[in-house]
């Protein structure tokens, strides 16, 4: 599976641990542990600089932005319709 490097600053709550988390040789987060915003300010409290997680933001992104932008898209097109409608039925009232 692959994962990515991450500082703790760049880190979602929509990531998941790809290795085990140690502190003074003590596991505290074991790898698969989906990564919340407290986890987040102890990683930066604790001074770790890389967290490698599953995956990684750019499938998550994709697919929100996906959906974002089809949206925007149909709302566009939608109104972009209603326009050419209005602008149709003028002519034809008015022609």
């Amino acid at each position: 599976m692959m994962s990515i490097t991450y500082h703790p600053k760049e880190l979602t709550t929509e990531h998941i641990l790809a290795e085990d988390i140690y502190k003074n040789d003590t596991l505290v987060l074991p790898k698969g542990t989906k990564i919340s915003d407290n986890h987040i300010k102890r990683f930066i409290k604790w001074g770790l600089d890389r967290i490698q997680v599953v995956g990684g933001e750019s499938e998550t992104v994709t697919v929100e932005e996906d959906t974002k932008n089809e949206k925007k898209q149909q709302q566009f097109l939608h109104k972009l319709f209603h326009q050419q409608i209005v602008k149709l039925v003028k002519e034809t009232r008015y022609g």
